[in-house]
């Protein structure tokens, strides 16, 4: 077993996709943590059954908090995130050669949802903590991307998302964190308008940050398919080139 990476996954009720997800890791041959919040069916026990720890947590609002508390349960110097409807096609190799590295740092994983590829941290340092309850996110500007790992990912919390958006909107009201997220729920179900309006307003306070360009370059896309826009795009591109030049 890799002493160096463990893989974790926050569950409840997904007793129909856990076990794809588990088998998916088998390769890595390292250590598996799931963190529960109140399963009614049979996740836990097919969980157990292929190995992995559970770890039951009392609180099931915040997602962040719970990922956090897992990365305190073990020793492993490299985290490796999995959803449990989630499942890695390729790149097993590298994900265990990045396990090895000794500097701090964290890596893009190739996220296919449908016929989108996103790119999301899910390999990092230990020394990395979440910063936002609904999401989750790792921040690091310096994070690189590791191809070709791909995860397929099959479904999901979406139905929960909206309801833990306006909590956190209520929890922190000063944050600008929670609209951005709203802003991407809008792109994500194409009410484009919407999310221009939003991300608009997240743009003109946030001028730094991997979030901050690539929220502009989705606003300049959505102005040039969607909106009619030109002007809007050529500006919103020219922002995330002056900010990022490698873009270009």
């Amino acid at each position: 077993m890799d002493n160096n990476l463990t893989t974790y996954l926050l569950t409840k009720n997904n007793e129909k996709t856990i076990e794809a997800a588990l088998q998916s890791i088998l390769w890595l041959n390292g250590k598996v943590i799931i963190g529960d919040m109140g399963s009614k069916d049979e996740t836990v026990q097919i969980g157990r059954k292929h190995g992995a720890q559970v770890i039951s947590f009392p609180f099931q609002d915040d997602y962040g908090r719970a990922k956090n508390q897992l990365l305190k349960s073990h020793k492993s110097l490299w985290q490796l995130y999995l959803e449990p409807w989630e499942q890695i096609i390729t790149g097993h190799q590298a994900i265990l050669e990045a396990s090895q590295e000794q500097a701090p740092r964290a890596h893009y994983l190739q996220i296919l949802r449908g016929q989108t590829i996103t790119k999301e941290i899910r390999l990092w340092n230990k020394n990395l903590r979440f910063l936002n309850p609904v999401f989750e996110t790792v921040n690091d500007d310096l994070a690189t991307l590791l191809d070709p790992v791909v995860i397929n990912s099959a479904g999901g919390k979406e139905e929960n998302i909206d309801h833990l958006l306006e909590l956190w909107k209520k929890t922190d009201p000063l944050s600008e964190e929670p609209h951005y997220y709203q802003a991407y729920r809008f792109l994500h179900n194409k009410d484009y308008q919407k999310f221009a309006s939003l991300a608009e307003k997240y743009a003109d306070v946030n001028k730094k940050g991997m979030s901050a360009v690539m929220i502009r370059y989705h606003l300049a896309m959505v102005n040039i398919y969607s909106l009619g826009d030109n002007n809007k795009a050529v500006r919103y591109l020219l922002e995330c080139i002056a900010a990022r030049p490698l873009m270009a």
